[in-house]
């Protein structure tokens, strides 16, 4: 079990970074000025204060403000996927943890 819930965190992980890359690209292409203000993010260009502002445009709906079809897409879809990757790695955690074991699983 320990196995399958593993790939589907990284899954989670890799699609969500996908849906962050889309985002930004689709801010920097329509919206510049709201892509400067959450610090020009960009995959290289990655850093604690970039994503605490990126996680207040998502979490607090500003995005919303833009009133943007695609972001009012993605950006619900990205919060799905955070709280499902969350309830899953502390499944994970427990069951690892549980079984007592270093790191084979």
């Amino acid at each position: 079990m320990l196995k399958v819930l593993f790939v589907i965190l990284v899954l989670l992980v890799l699609i969500g970074s996908g849906l962050d890359c889309i985002m930004m690209r689709h801010l920097k292409k329509r919206y510049n000025e709201a892509w400067i203000k959450l610090g020009a993010p960009t995959f290289l260009n990655h850093s604690i204060s970039n994503d605490i502002k990126a996680i207040r445009f998502e979490w607090w709906n500003e995005y919303k403000q833009l009133n943007d079809k695609i972001l009012n897409i993605l950006v619900p879809l990205s919060k799905v996927l955070t709280v499902v990757y969350w309830i899953l790695a502390g499944v994970f955690i427990f069951n690892w943890r549980k079984m007592g074991s270093g790191l084979d699983f």
